[in-house]
């Protein structure tokens, strides 16, 4: 008997049948929405189509358009959900059923089985982070990798190893705790051409150049060039950075050893624009020559003597300055003494000499009695001209100019001490005097004087530098433009009643103003500027007072 199949239908969108719709077999369809429903043996409502919340399959699926996922909808896969896929807020994810492993559109995340430590971690911008014990290990950044503890390996090489190719190797010895960075061409080690290599068995780092050794630091922090000894015996360079039985220092620091086997000559040699200029040596006699361009002009430091000379074959031009002990009390350099050319002192004479209480510089012409000395008194420094002393610094550091006292009847005296208040004090004795004179182009244009009463500040008026000269206009306009105000001063806080503005003032009166408004200097103001203008205001004054009195 042929079964009879009735469908219904819908057009309300999202709309689904309910078991008294439908009896077993029978069909319904929501057109909008293109879904089809029926209702099964056990009187539920299944859905069927394109669209089932729920499709198992038994066997493949083979979707030659792909699977498409919607928000929220889920793909599973094994025998017990072991792989997921499925898609919310507009990422897709692939899991596992342990979330151990989750890969996104835009990151990645890796857990141990436990789900309790993380093992690898990708991000959006495509950094990947590896942990051990949920600690970062290492890292990707923007700039290269960052490594995080110790990078424990075997060797590295960087490089085609192949014969003929630059390469660097590094390579560590497990064994004897020897650790080598080898730098060549070609894999074999006889093609390597330096290599920097720490040698367990002598607890130093050596430097290789062309296949031998050039340089090492030893275990004592010496630094060895072209030699592995720190003894004088053998040719190299040596920078010693402690003390042994060939040291000469004393109390301990840095010994540097340049020497020559057997030969006289040159040991250091200064250089501009790659020609030598001078040099340090030794010469014939074992003693240290010091010389300068094409061995000229030179010293000599003897057993008990200091030779300076014109060049070190010229013995004639020489001058012993030494004596027993090596100590020089007196020099003196006359015409008498030239130095080869060296030094000609000629007619001038010079004294360098000791007392026991003075060291003498003395300077004077042969033929007159004038001397100039600089003198190192009782704690004093003292400079004559003439015979006679003009200035000194006393032992507290005040100088005096004419004077040989701080408080003296006459002279400079500057205290520049910074335990006191500093000073400067002019003392012309009892006598009307002028102290500072202010010049321009050779003119006097001010001047500071004292009487025995007063200090005068003067500014030059004399009437033969001036021209044009009528009366000047009423300044009552000017006057009532000038703003007095009171303010208070930031630097101490203190309070002033009366006093202008420089930037204000300076629209009014800008011969009474010093500066600029833009620049960082501060502005000043000379209110004796402002003096005329008000005598002359006071004259105008008077002269209506007067009037009006009439």
């Amino acid at each position: 008997m042929a079964t009879k199949i009735v469908t219904k239908n819908s057009s309300t969108a999202s709309a689904v049948p309910t078991a008294s719709d439908l009896v077993q077999g029978e069909l319904a369809v929501n057109v909008a929405d293109k879904r089809l429903f029926t209702e099964d043996n056990a009187g539920a409502i299944v859905e069927l189509g394109t669209n089932p919340s729920t499709l198992t399959v038994t066997g493949e699926i083979t979707a030659n358009g792909g699977i498409a996922l919607g928000d929220g909808d889920v793909a599973t896969f094994g025998d017990s959900d072991d792989l997921s896929i499925f898609h919310a807020g507009g990422t897709t994810y692939l899991t596992n059923t342990t979330g151990s492993l989750v890969l996104r559109t835009d990151s990645f995340r890796v857990l141990n089985t436990a789900n309790s430590e993380q093992i690898l971690h990708g991000d959006a911008n495509g950094a990947v982070t590896a942990y051990y014990d949920n600690a970062v290990k290492l890292a990707t950044t923007s700039t290269g990798i960052d490594v995080t503890g110790t990078a424990t390996m075997d060797g590295l090489t960087v490089g085609d190893t192949s014969a003929g190719q630059s390469l660097i190797q590094m390579l560590a010895n497990p064994t004897n705790g020897a650790n080598t960075i080898h730098f060549g061409d070609g894999a074999s080690a006889a093609a390597y051409v330096g290599y920097i290599n720490y040698a367990h068995d002598s607890n130093s780092m050596q430097f290789s150049a062309g296949g031998s050794e050039r340089m090492r630091i030893d275990s004592s922090g010496n630094l060895l060039v072209g030699t592995t000894a720190t003894d004088t015996a053998a040719v190299g360079f040596r920078y010693r950075s402690s003390l042994d039985a060939i040291s000469s220092v004393a109390d301990g620091g840095i010994s540097a050893y340049f020497g020559r086997r057997s030969s006289d000559g040159d040991i250091v040699a200064f250089r501009k624009d790659d020609a030598i200029v001078g040099n340090i040596g030794v010469n014939n006699n074992d003693n240290l020559r010091i010389q300068g361009n094409s061995g000229h002009c030179g010293l000599e430091f003897g057993t008990n003597a200091i030779y300076p000379h014109k060049n070190s074959a010229n013995v004639d031009n020489q001058i012993d300055l030494g004596e027993s002990g090596l100590r020089y009390k007196d020099l003196y350099l006359s015409g008498a003494i030239t130095a080869g050319g060296g030094i000609s002192a000629s007619p001038l004479v010079m004294s360098l000499a000791t007392n026991n209480s003075n060291c003498d510089v003395t300077m004077q012409s042969a033929n007159t009695s004038s001397v100039t000395r600089l003198r190192n008194g009782t704690n004093d420094f003292q400079v004559h001209t003439n015979g006679a002393e003009r200035m000194r610094i006393n032992s507290g550091g005040v100088a005096l100019f004419g004077t040989t006292s701080e408080n003296g009847p006459e002279g400079i005296t500057i205290n520049g001490n910074s335990s006191n208040t500093p000073y400067i004090l002019i003392n012309t004795g009892a006598s009307a005097n002028t102290h500072v004179y202010f010049r321009y182009n050779s003119g006097t244009v001010g001047t500071i004087t004292t009487t025995a009463t007063s200090t005068s500040y003067n500014t030059s008026s004399d009437q033969r530098l001036k021209e044009n000269i009528a009366d000047a206009d009423d300044a009552g306009s000017k006057i009532d433009a000038i703003q007095v105000r009171k303010y208070d001063w930031k630097a101490d806080g203190s309070h002033q009643d009366y006093g202008m503005i420089a930037q204000e003032l300076q629209a009014v009166a800008p011969e009474a103003v010093s500066g600029d408004a833009d620049s960082e200097e501060m502005m000043g103001v000379d209110y004796s500027k402002l003096v005329p203008m008000l005598i002359k205001e006071i004259q105008s004054l008077r002269n209506r007072v007067a009037q009006l009195e009439e």
